[in-house]
């Protein structure tokens, strides 16, 4: 967007002005933004075309994930106030696909909500849960997933290779 200079996706009515707006934010694990972005794309050109609404996609193109270098509550309070930024001050729908990561930023956004809708709530951790081994261990595992999801976006027979699919 202009006044946060991150890559915001947006979507708004071509010829009314929207009546209302919905704020994905889109950080599922070891998912690239690539292999979202048409099933986004269609999504909000439907929900834009049918309701007269404004969309803005977040993803971690827009923040970044938390980790090593960004613990958990820096995280949520950069998203916070990178929704804050946004040039929508009215009442939002917030669309939560972040497997739980980001799901408690409703909490401190509640005032300004018209509703929330919270996709795959798998990975609501706490701090400590972030900083242990086990959560590391989980970390590697999406990371090989990641990896071989990027490939397969460059080469996608390699699925069907590794799946073993004739």
């Amino acid at each position: 967007t202009a006044t946060t200079g991150v890559p915001v996706f947006v979507w708004e009515p071509k010829v009314t002005h929207a009546k209302t707006c919905i704020v994905i934010v889109s950080m599922p694990l070891a998912l690239p933004l690539s292999l979202q972005t048409a099933c986004w794309n269609d999504l909000a050109d439907s929900v834009v075309r049918q309701f007269d609404c404004k969309v803005f996609l977040l993803t971690t193109g827009s923040h970044p994930f938390p980790s090593d270098r960004l613990p958990l509550q820096d995280f949520l309070a950069g998203l916070l106030k990178l929704i804050d930024e946004l040039p929508w001050k009215e009442s939002f729908v917030l669309l939560d696909n972040t497997t739980g990561v980001a799901t408690s930023i409703l909490w401190p956004l509640r005032s300004r909500l018209a509703g929330a809708l919270v996709v795959d709530f798998c990975a609501f951790y706490s701090e400590d849960f972030l900083k242990s081994d086990a959560h590391q261990r989980l970390t590697e595992v999406f990371k090989m997933r990641e990896k071989d999801l990027r490939e397969a976006e460059k080469n996608p027979g390699l699925i069907v290779e590794r799946m073993n699919i004739e």
